[in-house]
């Protein structure tokens, strides 16, 4: 080889070594500058971030999902690794590029999906242009995310600030260096807490076997999934979460029965955790958070226990606890629980730390709501029920019915008239008005004889204390 030609050969070597560097310089340039799309960039880049083919279990859905199952109580409990692969509303038509993705990383033995992006008509055509970033934004930059625009961004004169993301991302005042790979450790595996919102009335479960058929739109979407799924050799749950007592419901349930029998027909498992609710032990009152189809960290935990039990029932999925090949897991335990009880002061804290500061916000915010959950560490010494800066009294008939109730949520109606007052530390009267509150009905949870919950019915409103 003479030397003109080794010259040109290195030439062109370094030319694309250039060029390769120029491009890892513009990729890792545009993951630093990305927003953190509410809970989805983290997600996502855990989800990288996982050893090659160390997941049992990849959960697949949307926020509901990622708030109701926690996959490192999976683990410390039934032994199986997971992770939730899950973005802020995701979308009917993301799904299937989400299962591609997955297997670019992971070979796991089960596929569980929710089908809530189906029940509530997450499409691109019914959502806003975040919930999009939110499905484009968190993949890495591939082929696969390139496919998944150019269906669910039907303007092509609109794609290119996806493609290249830098473009919308750019006016961000500081590079996050921890993204940089889209790879970062999530100690959560995908799970998020949300923070507790209003409850519902407790009813006896009322579930329904009619079906609203899906549209044209939606059976196209979902047999697209399905289509990709069967390409792969796991196993596949899909499921439909267990949704609250809430106004329209009964439709969801409907359309959760037209979605199964399509799943079924198809050769597919399904799972409706709505009608075992009572098995889980999900608490109208106490369990739901943002809304009736999103949960906190203590219904989570239930939500868990249960599906976690039904997959090493129902499906050959090993327990890795003590093998050495899995010790990171082991390994993330205490830190992991600690993590969890912050989670668990953070839900039962958070109103009461920001909203309850001296007896008049007490008063105003007492009458003033209709249905919000406030939560604090309470006790009942004689017959007062106490509360950081005021007092909840109660008559002693009421009170009496309560110490006597030995475990469970106990609900007592039609208590009397003018039992109920609202006093200051000092036990003064807040004011007059409070006589006008009518008590009635009291649910309380007792475990060890320590009361943690109580949730009151008046006049006025519901509250949770």
């Amino acid at each position: 080889m003479s030397i003109k030609t080794k010259k040109y050969i290195v030439r062109i070597f370094s030319i694309i070594l250039f060029f390769t560097a120029i491009c890892m310089s513009f990729v890792m340039i545009t993951y630093g500058y990305r927003d953190k799309l509410s809970h989805s960039a983290a997600n996502i880049a855990g989800f990288y971030a996982e050893k090659k083919n160390s997941l049992d279990v990849v959960v697949l859905g949307t926020s509901s999902t990622f708030s109701e199952f926690i996959p490192m109580d999976a683990y410390l409990n039934y032994g199986f690794t997971s992770y939730n692969l899950c973005t802020n509303l995701m979308l009917e038509e993301s799904m299937k590029y989400y299962v591609k993705e997955l297997y670019k990383y992971q070979n796991p033995k089960l596929i569980v999906v929710d089908i809530a992006p189906f029940i509530y008509r997450h499409t691109s055509k019914s959502v806003e242009e975040n919930a999009i970033r939110y499905n484009v934004d968190a993949m890495r930059l591939s082929l696969n995310r390139k496919n998944l625009i150019d269906e669910i961004v039907p303007d092509k004169k609109s794609r290119l600030s996806y493609y290249f993301d830098l473009l919308f991302y750019h006016e961000n005042r500081a590079m996050d260096l921890q993204y940089i790979f889209w790879k970062k450790e999530n100690i959560y595996k995908g799970y998020n807490n949300l923070p507790l919102g209003s409850g519902y009335r407790k009813e006896d479960y009322v579930t329904t076997d009619e079906i609203i058929t899906p549209d044209e739109t939606e059976k196209a979407n979902l047999y697209a999934l399905m289509d990709e799924l069967k390409k792969h050799e796991s196993e596949v749950l899909f499921i439909f979460d267990p949704i609250g007592n809430a106004e329209g419901m009964t439709e969801y349930i409907k359309r959760a029965n037209g979605f199964e029998q399509i799943i079924r027909e198809n050769g597919f498992d399904f799972l409706n955790m709505t009608v075992h609710k009572n098995e889980i032990g999900l608490d109208e009152y106490l369990d739901y958070s943002v809304d009736f189809m999103h949960y906190h960290i203590f219904s989570a935990k239930k939500i868990t226990n249960y599906l976690s039990k039904y997959i090493v029932e129902n499906y050959d999925i090993p327990d890795h606890r003590g093998e050495k090949r899995y010790s990171g897991w082991d390994e993330l335990e205490s830190e992991w629980l600690e993590k969890r009880v912050n989670e668990e002061d953070f839900i039962y804290n958070y109103f009461i730390k920001s909203r309850f500061k001296n007896p008049n916000n007490v008063y105003s915010y007492f009458l003033g709501m209709n249905s919000e959950y406030i939560t604090g560490a309470i006790w009942i010494p004689d017959n007062n029920l106490v509360f950081e800066d005021h007092i909840l009294s109660i008559c002693g008939d009421v009170y009496n019915r309560i110490m006597e109730a030995q475990e469970g949520y106990v609900v007592l109606e039609d208590c009397p008239e003018n039992c109920l007052r609202l006093l200051d530390e000092a036990g003064n009267e807040i004011d007059e008005e409070s006589e006008n509150i009518i008590l009635k009905s009291i649910s309380i949870y007792k475990e060890t004889g320590e009361v943690l919950d109580i949730m009151v019915w008046t006049t006025k409103g519901q509250y949770h204390y």
